[in-house]
């Protein structure tokens, strides 16, 4: 049996997206859902409820105790009955043989890893500049991302589940860097896409990508003693000059313009990380 679990946080507005694909998956299976409210003040858990019976084995359980993904995750890790679990996001919608693609890897692997696109509900511009891809790819080890995921559920228990002291970003980085570490095996499956979608303005992408730094520092004061390498201070002095010197050429392009805007936030929140965690991550 597979459990696919969702946290779920004032997520009314895009759930029913998410829940009306799973209820079109060609998966033939036993499976079932697993919505983990983490404390939502809107409609999310009714939005969810409607989808009793059109969805298999969907449940809402409250995951309201502590606000955070991961604590939503662990809480429908426990709810759940299934030998594997799988892990997508309420505001994004699988495809449409996502389930039967990931079901197909994760019998032979400990872990699995789903590909993203970014395309499909995002206009032009608005996705941040990353491309599609099942493998999230550092100078240490390889990680899936949290949007797009599976464990088997007796390896999620051995490992303790997600930390829920990282909130925002780098969790599912530790999360599968700790599992390999353990001796377990990721597999990366191409075919299993998510549509992910994107905050548009530039403000909501400074601010990921700002957490997204501070969590690099984080990372690497864990695993720095596994092998994971310092961030060169050569090479981010030299990044940060050709942000500066060619600012004016990516400011007049709106794609130019978020990929400094994502590199530069990237780089502070390293500096603010660096700061916090007493550790050098530039």
């Amino acid at each position: 049996m597979i459990s696919v679990v969702i946290p779920a946080y004032n997520a009314a507005g895009t759930l029913a997206a998410q829940l009306d694909a799973l209820g079109s998956q060609n998966y033939r299976g036993e499976w079932e859902v697993v919505v983990a409210d983490n404390g939502s003040a809107d409609e999310t858990c009714e939005v969810a409820s409607a989808f009793e019976g059109r969805v298999p084995g969907l449940r809402v359980v409250d995951a309201s105790r502590r606000r955070g993904t991961n604590h939503a995750r662990n809480v429908g890790v426990r709810a759940a009955r299934g030998e594997f679990l799988l892990f997508c996001d309420a505001d994004d919608v699988v495809a449409h043989t996502w389930l039967e693609e990931m079901a197909a890897t994760i019998r032979s692997c400990d872990a699995i890893g789903g590909a993203l696109d970014k395309e499909l509900l995002n206009r032009p511009g608005s996705a941040c500049p990353k491309p599609s891809t099942a493998l999230w790819q550092s100078d240490f080890l390889p990680s899936a991302t949290g949007a797009n995921c599976g464990v088997r559920t007796r390896v999620m228990h051995e490992l303790g589940g997600f930390d829920e002291s990282y909130e925002s970003a780098g969790d599912d980085i530790e999360f599968f860097w700790r599992l390999q570490l353990a001796g377990h095996r990721i597999c990366f499956v191409r075919d299993a896409v998510v549509h992910v979608r994107e905050r548009s303005d530039v403000q909501a992408l400074a601010r990921r990508f700002f957490r997204h730094g501070r969590a690099d520092a984080r990372l690497y004061r864990k695993f720095r003693h596994c092998g994971m390498p310092r961030s060169p201070i050569r090479q981010a002095v030299r990044v940060w000059a050709q942000l500066l010197l060619f600012a004016p050429w990516y400011w007049a392009n709106l794609d130019r313009r978020r990929h400094w805007v994502s590199a530069v936030a990237r780089r502070i929140g390293r500096v603010a990380g660096s700061a916090h965690f007493r550790t050098l991550y530039l």
